[in-house]
């Protein structure tokens, strides 16, 4: 099993269809300050 970085499992719960805490915005607020984290 590969190792997953804090930011990839993060993004795989928010991929997983069963991991509803977080709304389609703060989804999407997410993904862009993932986006900007790995740009630094």
């Amino acid at each position: 099993m590969e190792n997953l970085s804090p930011l990839e499992m993060m993004m795989n719960d928010l991929d997983d269809p069963d991991y509803e805490e977080n709304s389609e915005e703060d989804e999407e607020a997410i993904k862009k300050s993932l986006e900007c984290d790995y740009k630094q």
